[in-house]
């Protein structure tokens, strides 16, 4: 490719590595996306207790091992160690150091079921030694990309205690988030430990969240870009209450940093084509098979086959962000339409009860599946209609695997799926989905209404069904995308 640029991933979560949230699948897929096309990437993250290393095959490199850094006042030394990610080239650096990785969990002690308390110690030593590993290893990255509040310390190093240094000059840095999470914030004296204080008087103020010192406002502070999700979720981050106020404050001074850009998906694990859970193999030439995969997933939960029954689906979890308060106000007037209804058996919580009660009120109409990888599959494939109210979607990854079997997606327009999701147009016969403006239980039964109107038209669904096939949200298109934004902010003077 021409001018390719050496990028590098910091992130506390990397796929299939360490996967507690599905940003660890993005910091994944799109480095080895940005390889293929011909960028020198390459990706670090702690080496975590629950680090397979036999089954990863991670290696000592003998120039990366116990490197000596201050924390504060304190020296401490670092190792990295590498491997790849799985069924590509590109290399991965497990930051090592017992003290604080060595142990279980990841943010949380599981004794406990609270934040570790030295957690921003183990975070500003993760960052301390990525940039001391860059400069062992004399590679000089164009870009470094920071994923989430545990990485929002590097930039805040590189522009504060190391601002003079040559190595660095030319990096710039993207910080990535969806959401915020109360474990960004720390007590007031984190400056002093971790051996920032000296270098923030004139900026304390933006990055505390009162007295607390907040690591998610110091990788949007010094940050030369900003990303999330869609350019509608960077909207809805600055004018609504997904924030907390400092946060969307600091976002709103920064905004001419701030970009949004949406993700893919990876179309070799998710290809109903090839994919081993489903009873048949589909694609859009062979749209009538799908059929095939209903019947076996209504006969796993128990449910009765009828043709011309459209199966709704719902597989977000009984999280409110995520609409499962929506669906379950709604689930009563869906039924009305003459529809059956699987949710996902994901999650716990209040409202888990609530769906297992109504699961029993409509016995013949409605079940909750056990989640397996089998399900999650089957119900991607069987599922005519799936159901997505979530509030502020930030990533739309389930969303884009629907359309990529042919499921189609009725969702809230807002966040990710306000920029992703063509409404289906009858008369023209575009489109691939339905979106409904308003929140509401009655909007999303209005919405299901008309996605069963057209269900119950054979010839519009199957043209439906091929628009929804004929989507691509693979990370190969979406790299060029990102590919693009990387060159114009490498070459952006600082």
């Amino acid at each position: 490719m021409k001018n390719p640029l050496s990028i590098c991933f910091v992130s506390p979560q990397i796929a299939p590595f360490v996967q507690q949230a599905e940003m660890a699948e993005i910091a994944a897929q799109l480095p080895i996306a940005l390889k293929e096309i011909g960028h020198d990437v390459r990706v670090m993250m702690p080496n975590y207790k629950s680090v397979n290393e036999r089954k990863f095959v991670l290696r000592d490199v003998i120039r990366l091992r116990d490197m000596s850094m201050n924390l504060g006042d304190q020296e401490i030394k670092i190792s990295a160690k590498s491997s790849f990610l799985p069924d590509s080239k590109v290399q991965v650096y497990f930051l090592d150091n017992k003290s604080y990785f060595g142990r279980p969990g990841i943010y949380i002690d599981p004794a406990t079921g609270k934040p570790f308390p030295d957690n921003a110690e183990r975070f500003a030593a993760f960052c301390l030694g990525c940039l001391q590993t860059l400069r062992v290893l004399h590679w000089q990255p164009d870009v470094i990309h920071c994923f989430d509040w545990p990485a929002g310390l590097l930039p805040l190093y590189l522009k504060t205690v190391f601002a003079d240094e040559e190595f660095f000059a030319k990096t710039k840095f993207i910080f990535t988030f969806n959401g915020y999470s109360p474990l960004a914030e720390f007590s007031s004296e984190t400056p002093q430990k971790i051996g920032l204080s000296e270098y923030l008087v004139e900026q304390a103020t933006e990055l505390f969240t009162g007295k607390k010192f907040n690591a998610l406002k110091a990788g949007i502070a010094y940050s030369d870009l900003v990303l999330v999700g869609s350019e509608s979720l960077a909207q809805e981050m600055m004018e609504e209450d997904i924030l907390p106020d400092d946060v969307k404050s600091l976002l709103q001074t920064n905004k001419s940093k701030l970009v949004g850009m949406v993700s893919g998906i990876n179309y070799k694990t998710w290809d109903p084509e090839t994919d081993k859970y489903l009873a048949m193999n589909y694609n859009g030439r062979s749209v009538t098979r799908k059929v095939e995969n209903k019947k076996i997933l209504l006969d796993k939960v128990g449910l009765p086959y009828a043709e011309g029954v459209p199966l709704l689906s719902y597989h977000s979890g009984y999280s409110t962000e995520k609409g499962a308060d929506v669906v379950l106000k709604a689930i009563d007037d869906l039924l009305k339409l003459k529809c059956q209804l699987v949710v996902l058996d994901e999650g716990d919580g209040s409202l888990k009860k609530e769906f297992e009660k109504k699961a029993k009120k409509h016995a013949r109409q409605m079940a909750l599946a056990p989640k397996s990888a089998e399900m999650k599959h089957l119900l991607l494939a069987g599922a005519d209609i799936a159901l997505f109210p979530a509030k502020h979607e930030r990533l739309g990854s389930e969303a884009f695997r629907c359309l990529r079997y042919g499921t189609i997606p009725v969702a809230h327009a807002s966040g990710v799926y306000k920029d992703s999701i063509i409404h289906f147009d009858a008369e023209a016969e575009q489109g691939a989905g339905f979106l409904f403006k308003d929140n509401t239980a009655a909007a999303l039964v209005k919405a299901v209404q008309s996605a069963v109107a057209i269900y119950r038209d054979a010839k519009k669904w199957q043209k439906l069904i091929r628009n929804a096939l004929k989507e691509n949200h693979s990370w190969e298109t979406v790299a060029t995308r990102f590919s693009k934004l990387y060159q114009k902010i490498a070459t952006q003077k600082k």
